[in-house]
This record gives structure tokens, C-alpha cells and sequence, in this order.
């Protein structure tokens, strides 16, 4: 299984556009350096997955625009944070 890599970059201040949480930074978990425009991300809080604009803005996407060599992967992030959001559901004082 290919290793993740999580370089972290700080961005302006935007909204998920699915559940509005405040996002200001992004991991780039295919390589290094900061995320550029047609890179998919993933919303840490409700796991929608989201690309870049070629402003950088986020926009709402689906797994089925993700390009077919990395949805794996992305499918993979998606699930890990899925699963992180059941278990603070399950064990509510993990929530941050």
C-alpha cells in the first residue's frame, strides 16, 4: 500500500461548502508543497470531498470526479475520516 504523505500548508481562511466549517489549511497526502488548482481534499469534519478552483477556492466535488489514478487513495482518506467522526460520535469526549 502506497504511503500517505501529509504536508501541511496553510491557506486563507474558507468555508466547506458542504458543512461550513472554517478550513484555513490543507495536507497534500500525494506529495509535497502546497495544493494547487484540480487538487482533491478532503473536509476533515464531514469528509465531503473537495477540489481546487484555479484560484485556490475549494468547491464541492464527488469520488466519482476524482481522477481514476488517485481515487483509492482518496477513498481512503475519506473513509479514515469518516471513521474518525463515528468514533467521536461513539466516545463523544474525544471531540477537539
Amino acid at each position: 500500500m502506497d504511503k500517505l504523505v501529509m504536508d501541511m500548508s496553510r491557506l486563507p481562511m474558507q468555508l466547506c461548502p458542504w458543512c461550513w466549517t472554517k478550513l484555513d489549511a490543507a495536507s497534500n497526502i500525494f506529495n509535497s508543497g502546497p495544493p494547487a488548482p484540480g487538487d482533491v481534499t478532503i473536509c476533515i469534519v464531514c469528509a465531503a470531498v473537495l477540489c481546487f478552483d484555479e484560484n485556490l477556492r475549494l468547491k464541492a466535488s464527488s469520488l466519482g470526479e476524482v481522477p481514476i489514478e488517485i481515487r483509492a487513495k482518496v477513498a481512503r482518506v475519506k473513509y479514515t475520516v469518516e471513521e474518525m467522526k463515528r468514533e467521536r460520535q461513539v466516545k463523544p469526549w474525544l471531540k477537539q
